[in-house]
């Protein structure tokens, strides 16, 4: 399959994550423990049946891939649940940003222009999109904090993922990340005595959704697509995620589509576009 279309679908699955969390309403780490578990238990027996004696082992970074996703996910379920699915998808999608800065500072690479471009696009889409109505509470700052924590702890397994794939096949970091992850989330519940178990139905409904179309389905694709695609442009693309949520949290949450997310929605699509856009080839 083309990265950029394994890519896309990826998103369209993840799109729907920030709504079944705002169904399940349940504790941000429970329903991320939901999320990494679910796809933990499909792919671990499909990976140790499939897995062949020449295969590389997992690393200890794939493994601190999957605490960083862990985080990223139990913070962000956690900021969806204080302020609008649109507005906690987007601040967690923020990565290009990190990732960007965490290129110059300590990887010490230059980016190129067209990038600097996009990533310029983005982010004049981002503060329009958020505006300052955000921070009109406690509660609403709360959850922009959250979803700024979760954004930097996702640039962190972005760039993990884009490093580890380069290895490792899909099943193999996508089992081990989730397994980990999971592993983590379930030891955090714990000690934190978050509930894990005795939802009603809908709310067991959703979380099996965010595991398996959210989580095993999207993840799958777009770890595979970051084997074959930069992080920085993936991590960019990936903010197409926000506009999606935003179209489904309209009918389904009952939170309107407003002229901020139409213009800034507009802006971010200029920078996906002008990031996915193939480097003009050498005269």
């Amino acid at each position: 399959m083309p990265p950029f279309l394994a890519l896309a679908i990826g998103i369209a699955c993840i799109s729907l994550s920030g709504i079944f969390v705002k169904i399940a309403q349940v504790p941000g780490p429970t329903s991320a423990l939901y999320r990494m578990g679910i796809a933990a238990l499909v792919l671990l027996p499909i990976w140790l049946a499939t897995r062949s004696g020449q295969a590389p082992p997992p690393t200890k970074a794939t493994m601190l891939g999957g605490v960083f996703f862990a985080l990223d996910l139990a913070l962000w379920n956690a900021s969806l649940l204080l302020i609008p699915a649109a507005n906690a998808t987007l601040l967690a999608n923020c990565a290009p940003i990190w990732v960007a800065l965490g290129t110059v500072l300590f990887l010490k690479q230059p980016l190129p222009r067209g990038f600097l471009l996009a990533l310029g696009l983005s982010v004049s889409g981002v503060v329009i999109l958020v505006g300052p109505g955000v921070l009109q509470n406690f509660a609403t700052s709360k959850g922009v904090v959250l979803g700024v924590l979760a954004g930097m702890a996702y640039a962190v397994y972005l760039v993990i993922t884009e490093r580890e794939r380069r290895t490792l096949d899909t099943l193999t970091f996508m089992t081990v990340s989730s397994v980990v992850g999971a592993c983590g989330l379930l030891l955090w519940c714990v000690l934190n005595g978050l509930p894990i178990v005795g939802f009603s139905g809908k709310t067991l409904a959703a979380l099996l959704g965010l595991g398996l179309i959210s989580h095993l389905s999207g993840w799958l694709l777009i770890n595979y697509a970051l084997g074959h695609i930069k992080a920085t442009v993936t991590s960019l693309v990936l903010l197409g995620q926000v506009l999606l949520t935003a179209l489904i949290a309209w009918p389904v949450l009952a939170e309107p589509i407003g002229w901020p997310l139409l213009i800034g929605g507009a802006l971010l699509l200029a920078g996906i576009l002008r990031a996915s856009r193939p480097p003009a080839a050498a005269a």
